[in-house]
């Protein structure tokens, strides 16, 4: 067995899908990868986590480059989420610097989940 696999089949990795519809059931989790160029300040946050359908497990990061002397080398956001009940919500993110505040985000995320 692979690795990613867990007892009711694999966790969905969401990546650059911004603006696309996920079908999950509730009880599973889901994983979301986003770039981050952490030399420039800006990382990605959480917009709002709507209680009532997503527990968050986890957040991480993880370097795209086993090159520890790259400075200025992307990483990876990677944030663990787990459905908890029937529904529909959307989760959303920003990338921002945290001192400025969102409303200095340079870029936008957003992905509608179905929760069967």
């Amino acid at each position: 067995e692979h690795g990613m696999q867990n007892s009711n089949g694999k966790t969905i990795v969401i990546k650059q899908d911004s603006g696309k519809e996920i079908s999950l059931k509730a009880g599973e989790v889901f994983q979301i990868e986003l770039e981050e160029n952490g030399s420039t300040g800006y990382v990605w946050q959480i917009d709002n986590l709507d209680q009532n359908y997503f527990e968050l497990l986890s957040e991480d990061t993880k370097k795209t480059t086993t090159d520890n002397n790259l400075v200025g080398a992307p990483v990876i956001g990677i944030w663990q989420i787990k459905a908890l009940k029937q529904g529909s919500s959307s989760i959303k993110m920003d990338y921002s610097r945290p001192w400025e505040g969102k409303e200095s985000a340079v870029d936008h995320f957003a992905v509608n989940l179905e929760i069967n």
